[in-house]
Protein backbone atom coordinates (compact mmCIF):
# COMPACT_ATOMS: atom_id res chain seq x y z
CA UNK A 1 0.00 0.00 0.00
CA UNK A 2 1.41 3.37 -0.94
CA UNK A 3 -1.05 5.81 -0.18
CA UNK A 4 -3.69 6.52 2.43
CA UNK A 5 -6.51 5.83 0.46
CA UNK A 6 -5.73 2.79 -0.33
CA UNK A 7 -5.22 2.06 3.25
CA UNK A 8 -9.14 3.17 3.17
CA UNK A 9 -10.17 1.00 0.54
CA UNK A 10 -8.87 -2.10 2.71
CA UNK A 11 -10.12 -1.42 5.76
CA UNK A 12 -13.53 -1.15 4.41
CA UNK A 13 -13.20 -3.72 1.96
CA UNK A 14 -13.11 -6.31 5.22
CA UNK A 15 -16.19 -7.89 5.76
CA UNK A 16 -16.04 -8.27 9.74
CA UNK A 17 -13.57 -5.56 10.97
CA UNK A 18 -13.00 -7.47 14.27
CA UNK A 19 -9.34 -8.00 12.50
CA UNK A 20 -8.53 -5.09 13.47
CA UNK A 21 -9.69 -4.75 16.90
CA UNK A 22 -8.34 -8.05 18.11
CA UNK A 23 -5.47 -9.74 16.57
CA UNK A 24 -3.54 -12.69 17.98
CA UNK A 25 -0.13 -11.42 17.18
CA UNK A 26 3.51 -13.12 18.47
CA UNK A 27 3.55 -10.86 21.74
CA UNK A 28 -0.83 -12.39 22.31
CA UNK A 29 -3.87 -10.52 21.82
CA UNK A 30 -3.58 -6.78 20.37
CA UNK A 31 -5.32 -4.46 18.83
CA UNK A 32 -4.22 -2.93 15.23
CA UNK A 33 -5.75 0.48 15.59
CA UNK A 34 -2.42 2.27 16.58
CA UNK A 35 -0.87 0.96 13.79
CA UNK A 36 -3.51 1.95 11.25
CA UNK A 37 -4.08 5.63 13.46
CA UNK A 38 -1.90 7.49 11.03
CA UNK A 39 -5.14 6.93 8.49
CA UNK A 40 -8.55 9.14 9.90
CA UNK A 41 -10.55 7.99 7.48
CA UNK A 42 -10.29 4.06 8.47
CA UNK A 43 -10.85 4.83 12.06
CA UNK A 44 -13.43 6.90 11.34
CA UNK A 45 -15.21 3.90 9.12
CA UNK A 46 -13.88 1.52 11.93
CA UNK A 47 -15.87 3.35 14.80
CA UNK A 48 -18.59 4.44 12.89
CA UNK A 49 -21.62 2.57 14.54
CA UNK A 50 -22.41 -0.15 11.99
CA UNK A 51 -19.83 -1.64 13.90
CA UNK A 52 -20.90 -1.13 17.48
CA UNK A 53 -21.79 -4.97 17.74
CA UNK A 54 -18.17 -5.92 17.71
CA UNK A 55 -16.62 -3.49 20.47
CA UNK A 56 -15.78 -5.22 23.26
CA UNK A 57 -15.98 -4.01 27.00
CA UNK A 58 -13.17 -6.31 28.20
CA UNK A 59 -11.03 -5.55 24.97
CA UNK A 60 -11.39 -1.81 24.70
CA UNK A 61 -10.47 -0.45 21.02
CA UNK A 62 -7.94 2.42 22.95
CA UNK A 63 -6.97 1.94 26.31
CA UNK A 64 -3.95 3.01 28.62
CA UNK A 65 -0.92 1.49 28.47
Amino acid sequence: MRTQSEVSILVDMQPDPKIFFKVFLELGVKSLIPYIAFDARSIRSLLDDKNKKYFDSDFPVFYKN
